[in-house]
């Protein structure tokens, strides 16, 4: 446990401890791929209208934002259509439910971009157990 003034930090989840560090398939791909894990497990998606004028310098590539910038949770909540669930609305079906699309989601992209089934739904059973955000949707 550390301490960070008056705050205490706990620790990691072991989880994300063991795909942080360790040197296994999972820990890997994990880290060579934590954005795309970041996404398909997000509960919203950030848009706006960017910039694409470079800025000077060296260093990460970095974008400004030119106006608003939004978070989608998705238009598809309502609606008597049938709708590709994606975002928050997998946190309101049961994890395996989500974890079924998630797969089939996965399937629609090339190999080399696909994430590992089990590490995906370690991290939904990790976020339904620990994120207020996900157990609100239940």
């Amino acid at each position: 446990m550390a301490v960070s003034g008056p705050r205490v930090l706990t620790p990691a989840p072991y989880l994300l401890q063991r795909l942080l560090v360790e040197d296994s398939v999972e820990g890997r791909h994990y880290r060579n791929n934590i954005r795309r894990y970041n996404n398909t497990l997000a509960f919203a998606a950030f848009s706006t209208a960017f910039n694409t004028r470079r800025l000077p310098g060296r260093g990460p590539n970095v974008f400004t934002v030119h106006g608003q910038g939004y978070w989608t949770i998705s238009n598809d909540l309502i609606g008597n259509e049938p709708i590709q669930r994606r975002f928050c609305q997998l946190y309101f079906v049961e994890s395996g439910e989500a974890n079924r699309i998630r797969r089939e989601q996965q399937q629609l992209l090339p190999a080399a971009q696909r994430l590992l089934p089990n590490v995906l739904e370690d991290l939904d059973g990790l976020l339904r157990g620990i994120n207020p955000f996900a157990q609100a949707f239940e």
